[in-house]
């Protein structure tokens, strides 16, 4: 299945509950539609800089993984992760400029 080809995401995915994504420049806004989501894996997204405002109109989302994702150097807003208020688990894992940011807010404090 090749979801590239698939304009609408949601049409194929509305009881899905985990979703791992691998190698796409960005996250498709379609995502923040499938109300079921409780994990969600972004893996080697080099293109992505800022994970997108909507993760917090995901309501069921319990686990959000972010791997190797060398360009991310911010997460949505604060308010943003506020609305996220069943997440149970956040992982973070070889994405540089991310961290080295959250060790320069760190040090600012």
């Amino acid at each position: 299945f090749n979801v590239v080809r698939c304009p609408n995401l949601t049409a194929f995915f509305v009881s899905l509950m985990s979703l791992k994504l691998s190698g796409w420049t960005n996250v498709k806004s379609q995502i923040q539609y499938i109300s079921t989501l409780r994990d969600l894996t972004i893996e080697n997204f080099n293109g992505l800089e800022t994970l997108p405002e909507w993760l917090g109109n995901i309501p069921c989302l319990q686990r959000l993984e972010l791997l190797d994702c060398s360009n991310l150097k911010q997460l949505p807003s604060a308010e943003a992760m506020r609305c996220i208020t069943n997440i149970q688990q956040l992982r973070i894992r070889q994405c540089p400029l991310l961290v080295q940011r959250r060790t320069k807010d760190s040090d600012a404090e």
